[in-house]
C-alpha cells in the first residue's frame, strides 16, 4: 500500500475512493472496504483509502479529553495494508477542512485531487461544513459529475450496529469477547516493555510494563488472558525482556 502525500493525491489515473475515519477497522469497515476492492478489481482501478487525522471528534466536539483510538495511526495503516488496499491518503483534519462546503469538498478533493470513478462510504458518513454533506448528496453529485457511489448499509453483530463507539464501550467495561466479535479479531495492546518498580518480582510474580501509544484505547481495569507476541512469535508467558516491542491479544 502506497502512502500518498498532499492534496494532489493522484493525477495519472482514476481511483476508487473508500471514505471514512476507519478507527478500529472493524467488521463494518471491512464490509465497506471489501466493496471498494471488488469495484477496483472490476474496473481495473486502484483503491484509495481516504481517512482523517486527528479524529474529527477531537476538533468538532471540543471534548475535555481526546477520543481514545482503537487503532492509532500506524496500527490502522498496517491493518488497511493487510486488506490489500493500493493507496492510503490521510487528510489532516483541520478547522479549515471541517468548514469546507460539502460540494467544494467533492470538487477539490474527490474530483481534482483523486479523479474518482467510484466512491464507497458508510450509511452514516458525513462531510463538509457542520457535517451537512451526506451519502445522498454524494449520489446526486456523482450523477452530475460522472462517478458512481456505493453506500454501505449498517453492519450488525448481535442485532446491533457495529461502530467504533460501541466497541469502546465494550472495552471500557472489560467485555473483550463482544469487542472481538465486532472487530473480527482479538483486540490488541502493543508497545515497548519498560522497567517498573520491580514490585511484582519482589513477591515472586514478575510482570511486564508495556508503554503503549498515549492515544490508544486501554480496556477497563480487570484480569485478562493475553497471547503475547514478540518478534512474530506467539507465547502464553510473562514478558521479561525490556526495550522490545510486544503485542498482546486480549480475552477473558
Amino acid at each position: 500500500m502506497r502512502i500518498v502525500q498532499g492534496t494532489e493525491a493522484e493525477k495519472d489515473e482514476q481511483v476508487v475512493a473508500a471514505l471514512g475515519v476507519f478507527d478500529g477497522v472493524h467488521t463494518g469497515h471491512q464490509a465497506l472496504l471489501k466493496e471498494a476492492l471488488q469495484s477496483g478489481k472490476s474496473l481495473g482501478t486502484p483503491v484509495c483509502v481516504v481517512t482523517f487525522h486527528p479524529h474529527p471528534k477531537n476538533l468538532l466536539m471540543k471534548a475535555r479529553s481526546p477520543v481514545s483510538l482503537l487503532t492509532p495511526r500506524d496500527e490502522k495503516r498496517e491493518l488497511l495494508s493487510d486488506l490489500g488496499l493500493d493507496l492510503y491518503w490521510e487528510m489532516p483534519f483541520t478547522r479549515q477542512l471541517a468548514q469546507t462546503p460539502p460540494l467544494d469538498f467533492v470538487r477539490k478533493y474527490l474530483l481534482e485531487a483523486l479523479r474518482v470513478s467510484h466512491v464507497v462510504c458508510g450509511f452514516n458518513f458525513t462531510f463538509g461544513d457542520r457535517g451537512r454533506g451526506t451519502p445522498a448528496d454524494l449520489v446526486n453529485w456523482g450523477n452530475e459529475y460522472g462517478f458512481k457511489v456505493s453506500v454501505i448499509p449498517p453492519h450488525l453483530s448481535g442485532g446491533e450496529v457495529v461502530s467504533s463507539t460501541r466497541i469502546r464501550a465494550y472495552l471500557e467495561s472489560g467485555r473483550v469477547e463482544q469487542a472481538w466479535e465486532c472487530l473480527g479479531r482479538p483486540y490488541c495492546v502493543y508497545g515497548t516493555v519498560e522497567h517498573g518498580d520491580g514490585r511484582g518480582r519482589g513477591i515472586g510474580i514478575p510482570t511486564s510494563n508495556i508503554l503503549v501509544p498515549e492515544d490508544k484505547m486501554i480496556p477497563g481495569n480487570g484480569v485478562y488472558a493475553a497471547l503475547v507476541r514478540a518478534g512474530g512469535t506467539g507465547v502464553f508467558w510473562r514478558v521479561k525482556r525490556c526495550k522490545h516491542r510486544y503485542q498482546a491479544d486480549l480475552w477473558r
